[in-house]
């Protein structure tokens, strides 16, 4: 696949789109050593010094392909496996936490971005999946104020780590997900795999969306990739949000056992 390279940009997914609009075909990747504008969901800074993977995948979806819902969590669940070849038998739980992240042992070492620039167009719409990965990146140069503690891939896996390489099977990996999406069984085979790899699974969460919170159980994800809790009795979807690990029990301490390896 076709990686464009910058040493600098001020947002790979603006590259991307600028990229896309101007012709390139399908897929592609623009990564950069630094970008100077990153940004992550709700519009947040996104601070990228060199070090890290700061990439975004551009891909060309066929009309009516249907994962347009489930794309951060496909993204999500690929950057896991690749993060789990990488870790090999290191030990420690890779889980993705809705909507959008990917933890190491509950310290966030990867977000993603999707964006879909041209909702709608005739023959075909555009994706751009950014991803920011820690590879061998200083985590105390991303500044005060984290919502989620961060580490660098580099500080498990217990040496330096070669981020071209990185970037291409990222890539791979990542269009490899969104193709199956819009294959027979696709989403099921996604939702099961976000399943036996979410965050806090079992754990009573917080989820605050549009100004307000509510707190529950976290018993998985429906089939439109939402977010369920369970309070009361009551079931409750959430297609937004910030999730908050509020606490673990004995079981949802247990299911994180299911996040060393997986699909």
């Amino acid at each position: 696949m076709l990686v464009i390279w910058h040493e600098q940009v001020g947002s790979t997914n603006d590259r991307a789109a600028e990229l896309a609009e101007e012709g390139h075909a399908s897929p592609f990747v623009v990564a950069a050593r630094r970008q100077s504008g990153g940004r992550g969901r709700g519009g947040r800074s996104w601070v990228s010094p060199e070090g890290g993977a700061w990439l975004s995948v551009a891909w060309r979806a066929e009309d009516g392909w249907p994962g347009w819902g489930l794309a951060s969590l496909a993204v999500g669940v690929a950057v896991r496996g690749v993060v789990l070849g990488v870790l090999g038998d290191a030990g420690v739980s890779v889980a993705i936490k809705w909507p959008n992240d990917v933890l190491i042992g509950g310290r966030k070492v990867c977000g993603v971005l999707c964006e879909r620039p041209w909702a709608g167009r005739a023959g075909g719409d555009w994706l751009i999946a950014g991803v920011g990965l820690n590879v061998n990146v200083d985590v105390s140069s991303l500044g005060d104020g984290l919502r989620v503690p961060a580490v660098s891939l580099d500080e498990v896996a217990g040496r330096r780590l070669d981020v071209d390489a990185l970037v291409e099977r990222l890539g791979g990996a990542i269009v490899e997900r969104l193709e199956g999406l819009g294959a027979s069984g696709g989403s099921d085979r996604l939702l099961g795999a976000v399943g036996s790899s979410l965050a806090w699974l079992g754990a009573s969460v917080r989820v605050t969306c549009g100004g307000s919170d509510r707190a529950g159980r976290l018993v998985g994800v429906d089939e439109q990739g939402h977010l369920v809790l369970e309070a009361g009795g009551v079931r409750e979807s959430f297609c937004a949000g910030d999730v908050t690990c509020v606490r673990m029990d004995d079981a949802a301490l247990a299911s994180s056992v299911t996040c060393l390896k997986g699909s």
